[in-house]
Formats: structure tokens, sequence, C-alpha cells
């Protein structure tokens, strides 16, 4: 978040892209929509998912406060999801302790 402008900056970076301002963490509010989406039927690189993860929904999401974000849909199918749908952060662990952002559409 810019404490110059008020942008929300994404990814982090040195300074604003907008006007050269300080940048300092900002919490958000997990929430946001659709921007675009894909449907992976295989996995990239291989072995990254399982058989029973597939198919992966990639997604573009523009946050509530704007910036884009590349995350995962999940606890959805294809058939659930059209650009503008309206999702919220479903935070996930990975198998090495870190936890990954992901988004399911809201109920």
């Amino acid at each position: 978040y810019c404490i110059s402008c008020g942008e929300y900056v994404y990814p982090s970076r040195i300074a604003c892209p907008h006007c050269a301002g300080d940048l300092e963490w900002e919490p958000v509010s997990g929430t946001g929509t659709v921007h675009s989406y894909t449907v992976l039927h295989h996995p990239d690189p291989p072995g990254a998912v399982t058989e029973d993860d597939l198919p992966v929904l990639g997604a573009i999401v523009e946050l509530e406060e704007g910036p884009l974000f590349a995350t995962t849909l999940v606890d959805c199918s294809a058939n659930d999801v059209e650009i503008g749908t309206q999702v919220q952060a479903a935070f996930e662990e990975a198998p090495d302790g870190r936890t990954l952002p992901k988004f399911t559409p809201v109920a």
C-alpha cells in the first residue's frame, strides 16, 4: 500500500509505480472478482499436482482494493465460475508449511 497516493501495489516493490512513494504492508479484505480464468487439464510441471487434483482452475482475481492477483480457484468446478464471479480468500497449507492464498466463489 502506498502511503503517498493510497494505491495498493501488487506484487510488492521497492517504491510505488504510480508516484514513487514509500510502500508499507496493509491487510486487504480477501474478497474480489474473477477477472479471467482457465481450466488446466495437464499439470505443469509434471508431478506438481496429482490426477485427483485435476482439472485445476487458474484465475486472475481483481481484489476489492484493485490489484490483480494470480491464483487458483478451489472448492468449485469450472461450471461454477464465470468472469465476474465474486470470490473470497481460502487459505491452504502446502506440504512444506507455507500458507497459499487461493479463492473460492462466494456462496
